[in-house]
């Protein structure tokens, strides 16, 4: 099969033949149908610290078809349509016991991360069957928002509730879509270009202001006073503090945003104003399905946030260009989609 395979931070990413995956007796394998680009991607091989492996196949937001079985498989069958948890737990262990797979802490924990490839090994503990109306593209945005999920519920967004949202990539934007939902009151989302604003707004801003120098003035003035949520979703440094100095004395500050640099902020800030903190990394396994279930039930149409589907001949240099710039929310790899095809 095909499969973009990390080699090491600064080299482009390789697109390879590998082998098929062969499933053991609880495993599955998809046929992958789509898998999103995530920030965390571009962080990971970019040199950071806690840089992915190198001879790696990457990519944990897909979705596809299962068209192989293990032989203790009871719970799917071939032809279903699913996606998969990024991490495989051991079943065993506390967290895998509470549905809380993503913070398994037994020896067998895996990761599911190999989605930028033709077929995907799963385990049956992983998968979640789509509902009907649910495309293959839109279950790939499961897992990051999946992530703005679980930070609106870290968040104890009540009805009425202000809400600021910084940074508005794909978990930024999961953080409107879930505030919305949760009875917020009004929301105001930022990022440094206007890029995003259609987007934020669709799912559920009521307010856009761009960072500017004037951003505090036009933020008090939107929401009427400091927000009582920041979500702070843009990974930058320097937010964290910032995100202090926004909320209301008493509020909450939820970090999303992935920072792999150092960073400081001043406690005295957060004691003095009694800032409660959250840091948000994955989600549960009721938060991924409830996430699913959402989509299929209100019929979202999220084909104004996607850019045209991504080939292993471009996908490469796509990813290196998404460093600098994107134009669109979500880039997704077909896997299946040869170069100059329609899409």
């Amino acid at each position: 099969m095909k499969a973009v395979v990390f080699r090491a931070p600064g080299m482009p990413l390789s697109v390879e033949e590998c082998p098929d995956p062969t499933p053991g007796s609880s495993e599955a394998v998809l046929k992958v149908a789509r898998c999103g680009i995530c920030g965390t991607d571009l962080h990971m091989t970019g040199g950071h610290e806690g840089s992915y492996s190198a001879g790696m196949i990457i990519g944990h937001e897909y979705a596809g078809e299962v068209v192989a079985l293990g032989s203790g498989v009871t719970t799917l069958k071939v032809g279903d349509l699913v996606t998969s948890l990024p991490v495989r737990g051991c079943g065993q262990c506390g967290p895998c016991i509470a549905g809380d797979p993503m913070r398994c802490t037994g020896p067998e924990k895996q990761s599911a991360s190999r989605g930028f490839a033709q077929y995907v090994l799963v385990n049956q503990r992983s998968t979640v069957r789509l509902p009907v109306d649910v495309s293959l593209a839109d279950a790939a945005l499961t897992e990051p928002f999946s992530c703005g999920l679980r930070g609106a519920s870290r968040a104890g967004i009540v009805p009425g509730a202000t809400v600021l949202v910084v940074g508005v990539g794909a978990i930024g934007l999961a953080a409107i879509f879930w505030a919305r939902r949760m009875g917020a009151g009004k929301i105001v989302a930022t990022a440094r270009t206007d890029r995003a604003a259609s987007f934020a707004q669709m799912l559920g801003a009521t307010h856009f202001i761009r960072s500017n120098d004037q951003f505090d003035g036009e933020l008090i003035e939107a929401l009427g006073g400091p927000p009582d949520i920041v979500m702070e979703c843009s990974g930058a440094r320097g937010m964290i503090d910032r995100s202090v100095h926004w909320a209301k004395p008493g509020g909450r500050v939820v970090v999303l945003g992935f920072c792999t640099d150092h960073d400081s902020f001043v406690p005295a800030t957060a004691l003095l104003k009694e800032t409660e903190f959250h840091f948000v990394n994955t989600y549960t396994r009721q938060q991924f399905t409830h996430c699913l279930d959402t989509f299929g039930r209100e019929s979202i149409d999220f084909q104004n946030l996607f850019a045209p589907p991504v080939s292993f001949d471009e996908f490469p240099t796509v990813f290196e260009q998404l460093r600098t710039k994107n134009s669109h929310l979500k880039f997704m790899l077909d896997p299946w989609l040869e170069r100059g095809e329609a899409r």
